[in-house]
């Protein structure tokens, strides 16, 4: 089982992060909650939490204002120390969970920088649990296309789609909402080790610190196999069924490696098709491929699957930009060229005109200050 430390940014990711502890899969002190102000964490959770400042009452949806608060948060004279709260907390792990949304500002602007200092300040496996929201207004799309281009290419991601729950739900966005949270912890524990036990073939730690720590997209699935399979051809059917249900983003059959856990009854382990055609479809053929068999868990049958080390859902993510433009297309309809300012997938100043009228807090001098600052500690 890997030592993970879950960090949840923004209201979604404590949400989630909070589910996680709720549900037992990460205890008190792998738990941490960064927020833009103490107002945004659950009162009772605070004691688990960090507030990036004390001057701001939220972020607003922008994303500048969350990345400007956490790199002035890390590059503060107070926390640059041995015993400040980010760098005290991830000692010790395997692996360091960051878990956020990529429509809100906090969550959106923050966790790239986070993901860079704990990479290259604190030294850490990183992995980041995304939640795309349900794509309705065009601030939201513009921040989920920003994060993506701002994601780091060292670190492993997996996305949870809230908006792919809503099919069996109507409109239902809060309980779409709570079963996103539940999948996050079912992954969580999937990626973590804890819904495995020893047998005769099994993944190890090793193992599967090479799995979750390979860069890229990330994709983890999971089943009961029921209605129970009675031959090779119908646990191939179910597996497809899974595949195809997934809420996570499509991406191309580009995976590195492949682990799969197979948790069944002695009479099932006869007719697993272990050579998983179906995955190899969907994934690509890995240069890796791990097997864990053990018993069934205390849910019954299961089976689980982690694809590591694909390329980025990039079709998915044209498809947010499609939908992004004909938004603004409608938001700016007349106002004089202003749909065209917004094309700029990655350009916070497209978006400009939408941003919170404020007086800048410091000149721009003292702003690349701490910019270089922060950037000599990841050159170190």
């Amino acid at each position: 089982m890997l030592k993970i430390k879950l960090i949840g940014i923004g209201a979604a990711g404590n949400k989630a992060a909070i589910t996680a502890f709720k549900e037992g899969v990460i205890k008190e002190d792998e738990l941490l909650l960064i927020n833009s102000n103490l107002g945004d964490i659950p009162e009772d959770f605070r004691k688990y939490g960090a507030v990036l400042s004390e001057k701001v009452s939220g972020t607003g949806k922008e994303r500048s204002i969350a990345r400007r608060l956490a790199i002035d948060y890390l590059d503060s004279s107070e926390v640059i120390t041995s015993d400040n709260v980010v760098d005290g907390f991830v000692e010790n792990a395997d692996l360091v969970c960051v878990v956020n949304s990529t429509e809100g500002g906090t969550g959106s602007g923050a966790s790239s920088v986070f993901y860079k200092y704990l990479l290259n300040v604190c030294n850490k496996n990183v992995m980041g649990f995304v939640f795309t929201g349900f794509e309705e207004d065009s601030r939201g799309l513009k921040n989920t296309l920003s994060f993506f281009n701002d994601v780091d290419h060292e670190i492993a991601v997996q996305v949870i789609s809230n908006k792919k729950f809503l099919p069996l739900l109507g409109k239902n966005k809060l309980k779409a909402e709570l079963l996103a949270n539940q999948e996050f912890v079912t992954r969580l524990r999937i990626i973590s080790g804890r819904s495995m036990h020893e047998s005769t073939q099994n993944i190890d730690k090793t193992d599967l610190l090479k799995l979750v720590t390979t860069p890229g997209f990330m994709q983890v699935e999971h089943m009961v196999l029921n209605p129970e399979p009675a031959s090779s051809e119908q646990f191939n059917e179910l597996m497809d069924d899974m595949l195809k249900s997934s809420k996570s983003l499509s991406t191309t059959s580009t995976c590195k490696r492949i682990g799969v856990i197979v948790a069944v009854s002695d009479a099932l382990k006869e007719i697993v098709d272990y050579g998983f055609d179906s995955l190899i479809t969907q994934y690509g053929t890995p240069y890796e491929l791990f097997t864990h068999v053990q018993d069934a868990t205390e849910f019954g049958n299961e089976l689980f699957v982690i694809s590591a080390g694909l390329d980025m859902p990039l079709e998915e993510i044209k498809a947010v930009y499609d939908r992004f433009e004909t938004k603004t297309q409608k938001v700016a309809r007349g106002d004089n060229g202003f749909a065209e300012a917004l094309r700029s997938m990655v350009e916070d100043s497209a978006d400009a005109s939408f941003d919170l009228r404020r007086k800048e807090e410091a000149t721009q001098e003292e702003m690349l200050e701490k910019k270089r600052k922060f950037s000599e500690q990841f050159s170190n």
